[in-house]
């Protein structure tokens, strides 16, 4: 018994003590903890790798709070600072640093005018990431940080020493082609899509394309095509144009903001056409240019009793048009089929002359205004508007006067529905990014015709309103499937095709 009681006492001393260590280390654990979290300590940020011909390092620190780590995003930085550059070693400290997962990007402005020029002008991360500075994330430049003393590296290169000319992939794609509009019904045909840059261009020089499509559609329309979008080195010069043969029978109602559905009437013809502009960087975004545009409508066919025919008016029996361009564009656009972020600001102005081998003396007048915005910091959704305007002067033939209705604006109303020498419109869309691969849109506008500008009223506005599914099939050039369905005045249509309307 004695040397019973003996051992139960020696087990509840030894269970005490193991309880009593437990809470003490316990307690340390938690102490520590608290004050490892606490802690606040200095952090040194040592740059070199770069060429000091002076202006200034420009060194920020980011928390995981920003996802991009785009010279935009400065002003969210936690702590930012501006060294003039002296030498090409450089240390700069941040004190009273918490302990946590922090990420560091470093420009050097050389000219010190307060705007990076990937270009031409060095750059560096924490990690040494060596990648494109367009598409460099937080998560892959972080590192954590436990509020004592730290010594970061980091060596700054330039943008064309890191990725030269040839690290951007060309590619050449061959996809068949499904898609559907109100004046063609089911389309199917083939598309070539060239994707490139120019050799020597960086990674903020935009993505050139080129592609050929052949189409065939259910109404028995033809469609031979050839688009391309060239963007030189720096983008210092722009070139758009268009190659077009088609036979394309549609319906025809009319000149007019107020036509009866009555005046339908099918119409057909052949046309060859072609429009090439070349535009000249003036200043940052800001391109003046000039081109040529030629169209050649012929073999026309109408019903005899119809509307067109009845009408004789201008070109209803076939149309040359020969035309000198000028245009102005102001362009920020991030991305050419998916944009983010940025404006476009164009207006193109079309002078036919028969001294040019046009048929009759006209001029055309287009302008087209679009902005891009993100309303959530956290989200990738967009907001996205565009007026356009449309004006003619002088003797217009039916063929070159304002269409109201297609699958970029007015969605839901057929093409050339209401028509008349000026064309006026607006709208909005909300793209609403559910996934990577999914999405949805909503959109509103309003627009309508007039024979003269003074002729333009509110209670003659056409409205109209849609929503439409984004599926992604290009995740590096975010290229969308889309599919839209808009509603009109008395009328609705649905539209599937490949990139944004706008």
């Amino acid at each position: 018994m004695h040397i019973g009681r003996t051992l139960l006492s020696e087990m509840k001393q030894y269970i005490r003590c193991i309880f009593i260590f437990f809470i003490v280390f316990s307690g340390m654990s938690i102490s520590y903890g608290q004050k490892n979290h606490l802690n606040k300590g200095i952090l040194h940020i040592k740059t070199s790798g770069f060429i000091p011909v002076g202006g200034n390092l420009i060194i920020s620190l980011y928390d995981s709070t920003v996802r991009s780590m785009r010279s935009d995003n400065i002003p969210f930085a936690v702590r930012t600072h501006t060294e003039p550059v002296d030498s090409s070693i450089n240390t700069v400290s941040f004190t009273n640093i918490p302990a946590g997962h922090y990420s560091i990007a470093v420009y050097h402005d050389a000219n010190a005018n307060g705007v990076f020029n990937i270009a031409t002008e060095d750059y560096g991360h924490s990690n040494e990431k060596k990648v494109y500075y367009n598409l460099l994330t937080y998560q892959r430049t972080h590192f954590y940080f436990n509020g004592n003393e730290l010594v970061i590296d980091i060596s700054l290169e330039n943008e064309l020493k890191v990725n030269p000319s040839g690290s951007y992939r060309n590619t050449t794609n061959i996809a068949p082609i499904v898609a559907y509009t109100p004046e063609s019904n089911l389309m199917m045909g083939a598309n070539i899509i060239k994707l490139f840059k120019f050799k020597g261009a960086d990674s903020q020089t935009r993505t050139s394309y080129m592609d050929v499509l052949a189409l065939y559609t259910l109404r028995n329309q033809l469609i031979l095509e050839q688009n391309y979008v060239l963007f030189a080195n720096q983008e210092k010069y722009m070139f758009i144009g268009s190659t077009i043969f088609k036979h394309f029978p549609q319906y025809y109602y009319g000149i007019g903001n107020d036509l009866p559905a009555s005046n339908k009437e099918l119409i057909s013809y052949s046309q060859f056409s072609f429009e090439h502009l070349a535009l000249r960087k003036v200043y940052k975004k800001l391109y003046l240019g000039m081109g040529y545009r030629y169209t050649n409508l012929f073999n026309m066919s109408s019903p005899s009793t119809g509307v067109l025919d009845q009408s004789h008016i201008y070109g209803y029996n076939g149309i040359v048009t020969s035309a000198i361009q000028t245009a102005l564009s102001l362009d920020s656009r991030n991305n050419i089929y998916n944009c983010s972020k940025g404006a476009l600001i164009r207006f193109k102005a079309n002078f036919n002359s028969k001294a040019l081998g046009s048929s009759l003396t006209f001029q055309t007048y287009e302008a087209d205004l679009r902005t891009y915005i993100k309303p959530f910091k956290n989200r990738r959704d967009v907001l996205a508007f565009q007026g356009y305007g449309y004006f003619s002067v002088g003797t217009v033939p039916w063929s070159e006067m304002g269409a109201l209705g297609s699958d970029v604006i007015m969605r839901g109303y057929y093409s050339g529905r209401y028509r008349d020498k000026d064309y006026i419109a607006v709208q909005a869309e909300y793209r609403l990014t559910v996934n990577k691969l999914f999405g949805f849109v909503l959109f509103a506008g309003t627009g309508e015709v007039a024979h003269d500008l003074n002729k333009f009223t509110m209670p003659d506005l056409k409205p109209n309103a849609g929503t439409g599914l984004r599926i992604n099939i290009d995740r590096k050039e975010l290229m969308n499937l889309r599919l839209d369905y808009g509603f009109g005045y008395h009328t609705s249509n649905f539209y599937f095709a490949v990139t944004e309307a706008f």
